[in-house]
């Protein structure tokens, strides 16, 4: 049986430790089919008044890191066509919402993500995203990468 894992990518630190953890994991690799996933959030006011050049902008790059994702993991033993990429061009309110929509539309069992490491006010005022998602994906394996 496959096991189809959602990895939601961004460009961050984080991000980059949940790439190298992920590939140390012993799984049968084989059996793996991976969907690597960038959601875009809605564009702040600020980001609003850079305009359209600057979105385009932000798809190009976010279409490189997901095919320089893809390009990490087939070095590091997996097949090619075990790794799908999606770039979600429409935004959602916040990134959670859009993982758990991804999550919902497609047929997997695990979603991976990375946590940045956030004082305690910083957590009640922002919210965890690895929370939201742990609360509304049910059925599922969630593995969380807790950064430095």
């Amino acid at each position: 049986m496959k096991t189809n894992v959602l990895i939601g990518v961004s460009d961050s630190v984080i991000f980059r430790e949940v790439l190298n953890r992920f590939i140390i994991l012993p799984f049968d690799k084989a059996k793996l089919t991976i969907t690597l996933v960038h959601v875009f959030r809605k564009a702040t006011n600020s980001e609003q008044l850079l305009g359209n050049n600057y979105i385009f902008r932000q798809i190009e790059r976010f279409a490189n890191l997901l095919d320089l994702t893809k390009n990490i993991l087939i070095q590091n033993g997996y097949q090619e066509e075990q790794v799908a990429v999606k770039l979600i061009e429409t935004p959602y309110p916040t990134v959670s919402e859009g993982l758990i929509d991804q999550f919902k539309k497609g047929d997997y069992h695990m979603a991976v993500l990375g946590r940045k490491r956030m004082s305690k006010a910083e957590e009640f005022v922002l919210g965890d995203p690895c929370t939201k998602l742990i609360r509304y994906l049910e059925n599922t394996c969630v593995l969380i990468i807790k950064g430095k």
